[in-house]
């Protein structure tokens, strides 16, 4: 019974990339050239097809108080990229935070992975959440 309900949660997950996506979510293979493609120019290739990431820049260091970053993993024919938000009281950790997943092929084809966002809910004294995190994404 455990692993019918791992199963469904493994398909509704994929189901909910492909539905917000509206892309397809599949990894390329590893193999083909994407030396072309430099960080800068993912990011901005990202920045131009989805304007809600376009404001949220790059930041080396991860600090307590930061609003937003930009993380990146480069394979050997694509890379993975994380785009972070966050708002209310981030000098203690950022109440809310918004997460987009990307990859961006050697083709310069982007795609939208994923998204989540967590919102502090004061009535509840708990957060909402919407979409699904990725853990390890750029592993």
């Amino acid at each position: 019974m455990k692993k019918l309900l791992i199963l469904a949660c493994i398909v509704l997950f994929a189901l909910l990339l492909v539905i917000r996506s509206n892309q397809s979510t599949t990894i390329p293979s590893e193999g083909d050239d994407a030396q072309e493609i430099t960080k800068e120019k993912a990011i901005a290739l990202i920045q131009k097809k989805f304007p809600e990431v376009k404001n949220i820049k790059e930041n080396p260091n991860i600090t307590i108080g930061m609003t937003m970053y930009i993380r990146t993993t480069q394979k050997d024919n694509f890379w993975k990229l994380l785009f972070w938000q966050g708002s209310g009281d981030c000098e203690a950790g950022c109440l809310n935070d918004h997460e987009w997943y990307f990859i961006v092929k050697s083709d310069s084809s982007v795609e939208k992975v994923g998204e989540f966002e967590r919102i502090f809910n004061s009535r509840k004294n708990g957060s909402d959440e919407k979409g699904m995190r990725i853990a390890n994404f750029l592993e």
